[in-house]
């Protein structure tokens, strides 16, 4: 999964989300609690950036927010490591025929 810092806008405090799912123009993410229909928001997502949109809806502890931009979602998937290669710890263990 991946997380993303987040805020309601005009709030100081940051707090980490799951998002469930993402795509150019929102996201899916649980939350601990509620957030209004049309509430103002502001996320950290990890390749993006800073990305500002609206809650969409909320349900069963998940929120829906659409961005007030596209975004490409492909940044925030690109991996972590910055590697030629992968290590061997990673590698899986093939029997010798």
């Amino acid at each position: 999964f991946l997380t993303a810092n987040f805020r309601v806008n005009g709030a100081r405090d940051l707090q980490q989300v799951r998002v469930r799912n993402l795509s150019a123009g929102g996201l899916m993410a649980e939350v601990p609690e509620p957030i209004a229909q049309g509430t103002p928001v502001e996320l950290e997502l990890r390749g993006v950036g800073r990305v500002a949109g609206r809650v969409a809806w909320h349900a069963a502890g998940r929120i829906g927010i659409a961005f007030d931009r596209m975004i490409d979602p492909q940044l925030a998937r690109k991996p972590v490591g910055g590697g030629s290669k992968t290590p061997s710890y990673v590698k899986p263990i093939l029997p010798i025929r």
